[in-house]
């Protein structure tokens, strides 16, 4: 039995600023308390995922580094469930410094789950 790789590859990013915005221009969107998915349908077999982290809402690195590790994991581990979508995770004001990881991993698992309904 050949087991599924759950690898986080340079295909699995947004590379360009182009691709950011061609996520931008015409998406498909998720709220949550800590996060705002943005997703676009893309010509591929693979999802693509890009993190925006601003620095005035997350002030020191370590707490931002945290956070787009917790993003990358949760992307890392579903990404067979999101194949076809461009990506972009935002990170919105409401987010605490001392929210646990497991906690963004629940939250993004329920806003996938939204944008592979809609």
């Amino acid at each position: 039995m050949i087991t599924p790789k759950f690898k986080f590859t340079k295909a699995n990013r947004l590379q360009t600023p182009a691709e950011y915005q061609a996520v931008f221009n015409q998406p498909i969107s998720s709220r949550s308390p800590y996060f705002t998915v943005l997703a676009r349908p893309n010509n591929r077999e693979c999802a693509r995922l890009g993190i925006i982290v601003a620095k005035r809402l997350v002030k020191r690195a370590v707490h931002r580094n945290v956070i787009r590790r917790s993003i990358r994991e949760a992307f890392r581990v579903n990404q067979r469930e999101l194949s076809g979508l461009d990506i972009v995770v935002l990170v919105r004001r409401t987010l605490k410094n001392d929210v646990r990881p497991n906690t963004f991993y629940d939250c993004l698992k329920q806003q996938w789950k939204e944008l592979r309904s809609s």
